[in-house]
């Protein structure tokens, strides 16, 4: 295990800023006897499931380290429109739910849109939308290469992701530092907490 803090906004309501949260690294051993079997440049760090929240070094500058949600994995096609995901042409899951309380840069009380997103395999986590018709609501298709990922923050419109490809793009595997699990620190009040980070599966 490895502790990482949130630094932004761009996993909200998930991930408050000033989070400290654990991060599950990956076990070398397993995926060195994986390697007889499988082309090496396409093991990722570790197993990787829609919906997984992980750090990852920016493609673009491995000294920068961010968290996301793995939305996309390799071999998927994914486009957002009116803000609704959607994986392999079809539209996942999305409902309208009570919503995110927070404060603005003022520190007015604001109400923020939040929805519960499903994933095509039953995991389910809260977003927020900021604003309609936001900047990156409305996208193009993204072929996910192999041995790549597609990565989301939940604060939608407050998040540089994988829908950004000269800033994030497709991740490679090999990015990837490890898992989020838990957060053990409120960045709200710095109390010490044990919330998991494990996505809630829907029956």
């Amino acid at each position: 295990m490895k502790s990482f803090s949130s630094s932004s906004g761009s996993m909200l309501p998930t991930l408050e800023i000033g989070d400290r949260f654990l991060v599950r690294l990956p076990i070398a051993e397993f995926y060195r006897d994986l390697a007889s079997a499988y082309s090496p440049e396409y093991l990722p760090n570790f197993r990787v499931h829609q919906g997984d929240i992980v750090v990852f070094k920016l493609p673009s500058d491995f000294t920068i380290v961010y968290v996301k949600r793995v939305v996309g994995l390799p071999g998927d096609t994914i486009q957002v429109l009116d803000g609704v995901v959607h994986i392999d042409g079809k539209p996942i899951k999305r409902e309208r739910i009570d919503d995110y309380i927070g404060m603005s840069s003022s520190g007015a009380v604001r109400h923020v849109p939040r929805f519960r997103e499903t994933l095509p395999n039953g995991v389910s986590y809260e977003t927020l939308d900021l604003t309609k018709q936001g900047q990156l609501d409305n996208t193009r298709e993204y072929k996910v290469p192999l041995g790549h990922y597609f990565l989301m923050g939940d604060n939608r419109d407050n998040s540089v992701d994988s829908r950004v490809l000269t800033r994030v793009g497709f991740v490679p595997a090999e990015n990837l530092i490890g898992r989020a699990t838990t957060v053990y620190v409120s960045g709200k009040t710095n109390d010490i907490v044990w919330r998991s980070l494990k996505p809630h599966m829907n029956d």
